[in-house]
């Protein structure tokens, strides 16, 4: 079993990524207005759960890339969301399901570029 300095490092990187899209979806569905305890708190449980599930199958997992993944895809999900009409910010509080699509493709993008070796391979190959 991982410390718990590590589940918390784990956790707290996860955050941005994992936990602001829980986050605003959870904020889509129930609305604005909601008590902000709830979805702060469903997005560190979603964050605590699948720390817990990558330190079970990793234990010795480094953080920095889980730091550079989440950092991108908090960027890519606020870029994304204030390119769109019906993102989080579109005043009725936005379509749960463009959230989503828009989380996921950031996510996606981000482990691109960072687990997958995809800035390596940018790095190398365009600008070589």
């Amino acid at each position: 079993m991982p410390s718990i300095r590590k589940v918390l490092g784990v956790t707290f990187s996860l955050g941005l990524s994992v936990g602001v899209g829980v986050m605003a979806i959870v904020i889509a569905i129930v609305g604005p207005f909601q008590p902000p305890q709830l979805s702060v708190g469903t997005a560190m449980v979603a964050s605590l759960l699948v720390a817990l599930v990558l330190l079970r199958r990793k234990p010795n997992l480094d953080t920095r890339p889980l730091w550079r993944f989440g950092f991108l895809v908090f960027i890519l999900f606020v870029a994304g969301n204030a390119l769109t009409p019906r993102g989080i910010n579109a005043p009725d509080g936005g379509s749960p399901v463009l959230i989503a699509l828009l989380w996921v493709i950031a996510a996606a993008i981000a482990y691109l570029l960072t687990i997958a070796g995809g800035y390596i391979w940018i790095k190398n190959r365009v600008l070589g």
